[in-house]
C-alpha cells in the first residue's frame, strides 16, 4: 500500500497554524465543525441544534447521498450551515475531506451526527490546540446514559489482530487490544494517548492539509486511527481532554451503510497493517480475520437470538469472502471504494 497522496514529510511542524498562532478568531469563527451525515436523520438535530447559532463555529455538513430527510432537516434545524450534498456515497473520509476544503476556521472539529455537544465542550478542544506540540485534541466519550465509555485506544499492535479475531478478548477482557489505557481513563487533566475516537476531535486545519487529510481508501473505520499515527509520526502529541465531553449513541450511520459494516472494518484493519507495517504484515491479518469468521460463523448462528441468527452468520460470511482475492487488490482500495466482494446490505455485524 503506497504512501497517502499528499503526505509532506518534509514540511517543518513548527509551521503549523493553530487558532492561536494565526490569530483567527477575531476575523471569523474559531473553528470549522465538519459533520457528515449518511441517513442520519434520527440523530442529526440533535447534534446540530446546540450548535447552530454560535458564531464562534463553523458548521459544515457534508450529506453522502442520504435517501432520507437528513438534508432538510439540516436545512431547518442549521440554516446557516454550509450543506454540501454529495452524488454519491464515497465513505467518511472523503466527506470529511471535502468538508475541510470548505472550511475558513485554522481549527477542524470533525464531529459524527450521531454525538450530542455544546460549543464550549468543542472549543476547550479548540484552546487545546494553542498549547505547543498539540496536533490532535479529543473530549471525553460518553453513552447516552451520560456513562463513560471508551475515548482512546493505543495503536495497532498484529498480535492484536490475532487476539481479536479469535474473540479470545470476549472471554479474557484484560486482552482486548480495543480496551482504553488506564491512564487516559483515570485522567482529570489533558493527558496524552496513542489513538482517540473518530466521534469528535480537533485538529489545526494547517496540518490537516499539511498531511493530505484523511486517507481517503478507508472507506469507513480506521480513518481517525491512521490520521493520529501520522499526527504522532510528526512528533505532535494526540491529546485526551477529559473535561470536554461528547454523548456518542454509536454506530447509527453504520447500521444504514450500504455494505456490511463487519467487512468494512476487517478491510480497513488489513488496509491499515498493509500501509504502516508492510504486505506481511497485511497478510497475517487477513489471515486471522478470515480464520476467525469460518469459526465463529456456525456458533454465531447457534447463539444468536430468533430472528438474527441468519443475520449473525452471514456478518461472519462477509467478513470470509471480503478479505478472499489477491492481497494487492484488497489493500490498494480506491477512494469511496469499500473493498472487494463486500456485501452490499445494511447488515452491521457482530
Amino acid at each position: 500500500m503506497t504512501d497517502h497522496p499528499g503526505f509532506d514529510a518534509s514540511a517543518p511542524a513548527d509551521r503549523i497554524e493553530t487558532p492561536e498562532t494565526a490569530g483567527s478568531g477575531a476575523r471569523g469563527p474559531l473553528a470549522s465543525v465538519i459533520v457528515v451525515t449518511y441517513h442520519s436523520a434520527a440523530t442529526i438535530r440533535a447534534c446540530l441544534e446546540p450548535l447552530a447559532g454560535d458564531d464562534r463555529l463553523e458548521l459544515i455538513v457534508v450529506d453522502n447521498a442520504s435517501r432520507d430527510d437528513t438534508a432538510a432537516l439540516v436545512e431547518s434545524v442549521a440554516p446557516r450551515a454550509r450543506l454540501i450534498v454529495s452524488g454519491a456515497n464515497l465513505g467518511f473520509a472523503a466527506g470529511v475531506n471535502t468538508g475541510a476544503r470548505a472550511a475558513t476556521a485554522d481549527a477542524l472539529v470533525l464531529l459524527n451526527p450521531d454525538t450530542r455537544t455544546t460549543a464550549d465542550d468543542l472549543l476547550a478542544l479548540v484552546a487545546r490546540l494553542a498549547e505547543p506540540g498539540v496536533g490532535i485534541a479529543a473530549p471525553r466519550i460518553l453513552d447516552a446514559a451520560g456513562r463513560r465509555v471508551r475515548s482512546t485506544r493505543r495503536s495497532p499492535r498484529l498480535r492484536d489482530q490475532v487476539v481479536a479475531a479469535s474473540g479470545l478478548h470476549r472471554l479474557v477482557p484484560r486482552l482486548d487490544p480495543d480496551r482504553e489505557p488506564p491512564e487516559a481513563a483515570r485522567a482529570t487533566r489533558p493527558v496524552e494517548v496513542e489513538v482517540v475516537s473518530g466521534a469528535c476531535f480537533a485538529t489545526p486545519r494547517g496540518l490537516f492539509e499539511l498531511l493530505g487529510g484523511l486517507d481517503t481508501r478507508f472507506f469507513l473505520y480506521a480513518e481517525e486511527v491512521d490520521y493520529c499515527v501520522r499526527v504522532r509520526r510528526r512528533g505532535l502529541r494526540v491529546e485526551l481532554v477529559p473535561t470536554s465531553a461528547v454523548t456518542h449513541l454509536g454506530g447509527v450511520s453504520a447500521s444504514h451503510a450500504p455494505f456490511s459494516a463487519s467487512a468494512l472494518l476487517r478491510i480497513s484493519r488489513v488496509r491499515y497493517f498493509a500501509k504502516h507495517r508492510g504486505r506481511r504484515a497485511a497478510a497475517v491479518t487477513r489471515r486471522a480475520w478470515q480464520l476467525g469468521a469460518l469459526a465463529r460463523a456456525p456458533l454465531a448462528a447457534l447463539t444468536a437470538g430468533r430472528g438474527r441468527r441468519l443475520r449473525a452468520a452471514r456478518a461472519h460470511w462477509d467478513v470470509v469472502r471480503s478479505l478472499s482475492g489477491p492481497l494487492d487488490d484488497l489493500v490498494e482500495g480506491r477512494p469511496g471504494d469499500p473493498g472487494p466482494g463486500v456485501s452490499a446490505t445494511d447488515s452491521s455485524g457482530p
